[in-house]
């Protein structure tokens, strides 16, 4: 449980009078056997055109996102409950690095992408 404490900002020094209070309660939400990034698996790596995105078993549906380094979502898609193997495609990307962000009740992974 923490306490967080916030405050409005209006313009330049305007602020709302005083912090307000908000308690939050967060719940341990436990992946089930946290998957080992290391055998997820992006090829060709680097890129120049499509990946294939390969799992080391069928999980449960998850998130897949290609991240930039700004954070920005370039890609997203949902992949069903099941799927071990999906191609990204890289075509509107620019050259550069990026994150595959991978979130699911079964997967938390990264992995890192270049596209040449």
């Amino acid at each position: 449980t923490y306490d967080i404490y916030v405050r409005a900002v209006c313009g330049t020094d305007f602020f709302s009078d005083g912090w307000g209070a908000i308690t939050v309660t967060t719940q341990y939400s436990g992946i089930a056997g946290v998957s080992d990034d290391a055998r997820v698996t992006l090829s060709p790596n680097p890129t120049h055109g499509d990946v294939s995105l390969t799992l080391p078993k069928a999980l449960g549906a998850m998130r897949v996102e290609v991240v930039d380094g700004l954070g920005r979502v370039r890609h997203s898609v949902v992949l069903p409950s099941g799927t071990t193997k999906t191609t990204l495609p890289t075509s509107q990307l620019e050259h550069g690095a990026y994150y595959v962000r991978l979130v699911g009740s079964e997967i938390n992974a990264v992995k890192r992408l270049v596209v040449d």
